[in-house]
């Protein structure tokens, strides 16, 4: 009967460490930026050039639906100016276009861009997705560098949230 008891014993034990480490791996992967669904870098398809990497000189907050549409230097009101430095930009040649999007914790991007020059229409897509369980409150402006943008197009943008 003892080694019985002792087989219990230690399955016991066993089962006990099997729940531990469960618990610990999902409060580890779904914490902030360690979510699977994270993992990677944030992507960009169709006509996309570059991510346009902005500097941090001001605390503006744009809003959830603020939309960047800069064909020229002139598009850009004095808060923008000082966050995005044009120097040396061809705008001949390429725009900058962005929408802000919040999100929670972490957010994996992916951007799209197509191009219809029968209606004359840029449509920029990002689809936002909140990864983790924290609280903490993010934004992503999403601006990118793209084909110049014809003053009589129009840029469409669509953000879908997963």
């Amino acid at each position: 009967m003892k080694e019985v008891l002792g087989v219990y014993k230690l399955f016991s034990i066993s089962t006990t460490l099997k729940s531990l480490v469960i618990v610990v791996s999902f409060l580890t992967f779904s914490s902030c930026g360690k979510a699977p669904g994270c993992w990677g870098e944030n992507k960009n398809k169709g006509e996309i050039i570059n991510n346009f990497t902005i500097r941090s000189c001001t605390s503006t907050l744009y809003g959830e639906n603020h939309e960047f549409i800069i064909r020229t230097s002139n598009d850009l009101n004095s808060s923008e100016a000082c966050m995005i430095d044009i120097s040396g930009f061809d705008f001949a040649s390429q725009s900058i276009i962005g929408k802000t999007v919040y999100g929670g914790c972490t957010m994996k991007i992916k951007r799209d861009l197509t191009i219809n020059h029968e209606t004359k229409i840029y449509t920029y897509k990002i689809i936002a997705k909140d990864c983790g369980f924290c609280k903490k409150e993010l934004y992503n402006d999403n601006l990118v560098v793209v084909p110049a943008i014809p003053q009589d197009y129009q840029v469409v943008f669509e953000v879908e949230k997963k």
